[in-house]
């Protein structure tokens, strides 16, 4: 299984967004730029890759189908199938809930992964592809993220 780490803020928005959006970004359902989740979108449709949250946006939802429901109202097609747990408040990092995440896998064990972030993750070095809250996710992501997971044979997609 393929699995992709997705952070918000600075992935599927940036400041470039923010400031074209002006005052229309104060409605929710501006707050992820519909070019970003199309590359997003790009990349697990190429490569099957699921979509774990851990954005601090998942802080939002109770439940796992609430994430998933907001996520495809914004437009995401690829399979959000969880969020990372919650566990900053006991002095860990992001990179500490993705060891979690995947040590709490048992039947489906993720094979390869990429992190999105555009913050430095603690011990995900080789993993993470790391945008900036400028510009958020860039083709040249894309194509690192499709190089690292693997691309699904064309019949597949």
């Amino acid at each position: 299984m393929k699995a992709i780490f997705l952070d918000v803020d600075g992935v599927l928005n940036s400041r470039q967004y923010i400031l074209h959006m002006d005052e229309l970004w104060d409605d929710p359902k501006n707050q992820m730029d519909p070019i970003a989740v199309a590359r997003l979108n790009r990349i697990t449709d190429e490569t099957g890759a699921s979509i774990v949250v851990t954005s601090t946006w998942r802080k939002a939802f109770h439940f796992v189908h609430q994430l998933r429901d907001s996520m495809i109202g914004y437009g995401i097609t690829g399979n959000v199938i969880d969020m990372t747990p919650d566990l900053i408040l006991m002095g860990n990092h992001r990179g500490d809930e993705i060891k979690m995440w995947l040590a709490m896998q048992e039947q489906d064990k993720i094979d390869v992964f990429v992190v999105l972030d555009d913050e430095s993750v603690t011990s995900m070095d080789e993993h993470l592809i790391k945008t900036s809250f400028d510009d958020g996710l860039q083709d040249s992501h894309v194509e690192l993220a499709i190089a690292k997971l693997g691309a699904l044979p064309i019949e597949s997609r």
